[in-house]
């Protein structure tokens, strides 16, 4: 498989030669949409590059929706309109 890059990254769709996933060198990954590069992937590292909006799930108090791999009832989730929650042990603490 070719290396690519994010104009012509070597995983792609046909109908999208700019949108797809290319390898830059060992162990790294990149994610390209329109020809600009969106995310670089390596083990233990998610970079977004290039965004102007993230949306993600509300989550609750006991599976926030960003949480820590070891202690998954821990973390923040949207807990209203225009409220953040913080949850210890799948309960709000703030």
């Amino acid at each position: 498989m070719e290396i690519g890059n994010a104009a012509n990254p070597a995983l792609s769709f046909q109908e999208a030669r700019g949108s797809g996933i290319w390898h830059t060198s060992a162990g790294q990954w990149r994610l390209a949409v329109n020809g600009s590069t969106i995310t670089n992937l390596s083990a233990g590292t998610f970079e977004i590059v290039t965004v102007s909006t993230i949306r993600i799930p509300d989550g609750t108090a006991a599976l926030p929706i960003l949480m820590f791999s070891n202690d998954t009832d821990t973390g923040i989730f949207r807990s209203a309109d225009d409220a953040i929650g913080l949850s210890v042990r799948r309960d709000r603490t703030f």
